[in-house]
């Protein structure tokens, strides 16, 4: 064993550490890797497709990604400038439902990006174009409904939110335990969010109350 006991080729790779174990049956070896390149071609995606039954996007897997970012994007007039709807989500799976999170009729593409277990970023990939139509919209999405007590989403599967957050036509929304719609302020993993009268949270403004909100819509602390 011993630094001088080994010779690597390839990556540059550098020596650590070398020990035996097991009355010497067994050799344990430690080197270093040069960082992936954050812009690593490895990190490409590829065949981005939509599902156009249901909205739902899909991407091959990469071998190296650990997630994946995904955002959905609307066109302005046919033209290629970006227009991004809601959040940039983060997925482990190398698909997305985006139903939910479609506003209105037009055109609209994704993209994505992987991330490997370095938090090293691939290149944002984008999407085919596809056109959702009214009819789709119809299909696709869940409705509001309303009793006494308040109003509540149910998906288009029949089940509906309960104790959690909820992007609605690219609106976030809190529900609680029982499933109803909340407004005002929420304490959520140690940060406070506001939700207007119409239940959507507020972003990157001042809440009614006076308080700053950030682009995550979460109280700016002095």
């Amino acid at each position: 064993s011993g630094k001088s006991a080994f010779t690597f080729t390839g990556d540059d790779v550098k020596y650590v550490s070398s020990s035996t174990k097991y009355d010497r049956e067994m050799m344990r070896l430690v080197v270093t890797l040069d960082k992936l390149d954050e812009e690593d071609e490895d990190l490409e995606v590829s065949e981005l497709i939509w599902d156009e039954d249901n909205a739902i996007a899909h991407w091959d897997q990469n071998g190296i990604a650990k997630k994946y970012k995904v955002r959905l994007c609307r066109g302005r007039g046919g033209s290629s400038t970006e227009d991004g709807v809601g959040s940039v989500h983060t997925v482990t799976e190398n698909s997305f439902d985006f139903a939910e999170q479609i506003p209105k009729a037009g055109n609209y593409y994704f993209k994505v990006r992987a991330v490997d277990i370095r938090d090293n970023l691939g290149d944002w990939e984008e999407s085919p174009w596809f056109e959702v139509t009214e009819e789709d919209l119809s299909e696709w999405k869940g409705s509001w409904k309303q009793n006494e007590r308040g109003w509540w989403y149910e998906n288009r599967d029949g089940s509906w939110p309960k104790e959690c957050w909820q992007m609605i036509d690219s609106d976030w929304y809190f529900f609680d335990s029982e499933g109803y719609m909340k407004t005002g302020w929420i304490d959520w993993n140690g940060k406070s969010y506001f939700c207007s009268e119409s239940g959507a949270m507020l972003v990157s403004c001042t809440t009614p109350d006076g308080y700053s909100v950030g682009e995550d819509g979460a109280k700016i602390l002095p």
